[in-house]
């Protein structure tokens, strides 16, 4: 969060959590579920993918809230206080954040290319390829915030853009990148994808002293890494997801992020179709 053109800014992060789940997919159609390893941590994850040849469609929900901290502030006047703790140290429990979306993509080369041999293992790939990828999404994106959390002295040099209580805002984007697949040996294949969007953003944001709805233009950025062993029966790998959202005006600007790191292995039941020449 970041009020008068970055004059004053707030960087909050929860770390890095465990989760552990199950996948289940049929023909086109795969639906996974993580939970907290975290007995503390009650918020799930869930997500529901369609992949054929053409098409693709994720569906996702998250929410946290916990072990979030202060990593990093900009512009405060003596924000650390007398316990001697950096803001990297300090946790910061008055901050909930809930994303839900849908991300739709046609890929182009869909006659070579296997976009689920990546990220769903439904098919094989046995040659080399890319596809220029073209899609759009939509996304809803909610923060609450309990200022009172923060300490004393930085609240009261805290800029009144930054004094609210909870932002909403609604994210419909169109987005364009390039996918390639890289089958550098038998059975074993490398993702790659890049895709920029561009984001009109529809905002409103209560406050004790403003309510006030934005709206914006700005860009945004999902970009997909896989690494995959599959033999047709078994099949083990890892893929990062990462997605980044902006929001920015002059009064404040808003830079939210996850990425999702995701280990598995798991079983074949049926035939998987092959990509050749």
């Amino acid at each position: 969060f970041s009020a008068r053109n970055n004059a004053q800014s707030i960087t909050l992060s929860p770390d890095n959590r465990n989760k552990m789940g199950v996948y289940v997919g049929w023909k086109w159609i795969f639906l996974g579920w993580m939970f907290n390893l975290d007995r503390h941590n009650t918020k799930n994850d869930w997500n529901f993918s369609f992949y054929t040849a053409k098409v693709g469609i994720d569906v996702f929900h998250r929410k946290t809230g916990e072990n979030f901290k202060l990593r990093k502030l900009s512009g405060f006047k003596n924000p650390v206080s007398g316990d001697n703790l950096t803001p990297r140290q300090r946790l910061f429990d008055g901050i909930s954040v809930e994303q839900s979306g849908v991300n739709i993509y046609y890929i182009f080369n869909n006659k070579k290319f296997s976009y689920p041999a990546a990220y769903s293992q439904s098919t094989n790939q046995r040659i080399s390829c890319g596809t220029f990828i073209m899609g759009g999404s939509y996304s809803r994106q909610s923060f609450q915030m309990d200022i009172t959390k923060f300490d004393n002295n930085i609240r009261e040099s805290m800029h009144p853009s930054l004094n609210f209580n909870r932002i909403k805002y609604h994210d419909i984007s169109i987005n364009a990148g390039y996918s390639y697949n890289w089958v550098f040996a038998k059975n074993c294949l490398a993702n790659i994808s890049l895709t920029p969007a561009i984001g009109y953003k529809h905002s409103s944001i209560k406050s004790e002293e403003i309510r006030s709805i934005f709206k914006n233009i700005n860009a945004d950025l999902v970009s997909r890494a896989a690494l995959v062993y599959n033999n047709s029966r078994w099949f083990v790998g890892m893929s990062l997801v990462s997605h980044t959202y902006t929001y920015r005006k002059s009064a404040l600007s808003i830079i939210n992020g996850f990425g999702v790191l995701n280990v598995y292995s798991g079983i074949n039941f049926l035939r998987k179709e092959e990509k050749k020449k």
